[in-house]
């Protein structure tokens, strides 16, 4: 997996991590990453999950947009929902 020290993890490793390291129900805690990958991967898991973190603004949007995205795409689980500030 040409992983580079200092980069962020592929999300392929956080989906892995993901799966293997936590159960159905469980709550996936990311904190303070610069990515939010294993949140993201919790969330396309179908886990709970929490990102903390003083990114940037910038960053914050563009993590709650890929969030949006995967509830946009799994319309069916309509009992899911996420806001924007």
């Amino acid at each position: 997996m040409g992983y580079a020290p200092n980069q962020p993890l592929p999300e392929d490793a956080f989906s892995w991590l993901v799966e293997h390291l936590s159960r159905d129900g469980d709550t996936v805690v990311d904190i303070d990453s610069a990515s939010g990958g294993a949140f993201v991967a919790a969330f396309k898991g179908g886990r709970n999950a929490v990102w903390i973190s003083s990114a940037s603004s910038e960053m914050q949007s563009k993590l709650k947009d890929t969030v949006g995205s995967i509830f946009a795409s799994d319309s069916d689980e309509s009992d899911k929902t996420i806001t924007k500030d």
